[in-house]
């Protein structure tokens, strides 16, 4: 192995890597419908709409980074049900 170096994490990095791939790859089965899709995002968005009002502001307040991080998500989660349903509201993605 002359003039490689595998450093540590790069290898943790590869492992988790494939990991990741193996759930992302097993949570294409069973297939959802459309229709089952958009509930599971309404689900998600209900819940991550909770967590930012439970955890924005007062005694059990997140740290900014994690709030910022959740209204992100949020937004994906809307962005996609919205492309999902045809809504005129989304904004073109290209591609």
């Amino acid at each position: 192995m002359a003039g490689q170096s595998t450093s540590v994490s790069s290898l943790i990095r590869e492992a988790e890597e494939r990991q990741l791939q193996e759930v992302v790859a097993g949570a294409r089965t069973p297939s959802l419908s459309v229709e089952q899709i958009r509930q599971r995002l309404d689900e998600m968005i209900r819940s991550k709409s909770g967590w930012i009002q439970r955890f924005s502001e007062g005694r059990s307040k997140r740290p900014d980074h994690e709030i910022v991080k959740a209204r992100a998500q949020l937004a994906a989660l809307v962005q996609a049900k919205d492309l999902l349903k045809g809504d005129q509201n989304a904004p073109d993605r290209g591609g």
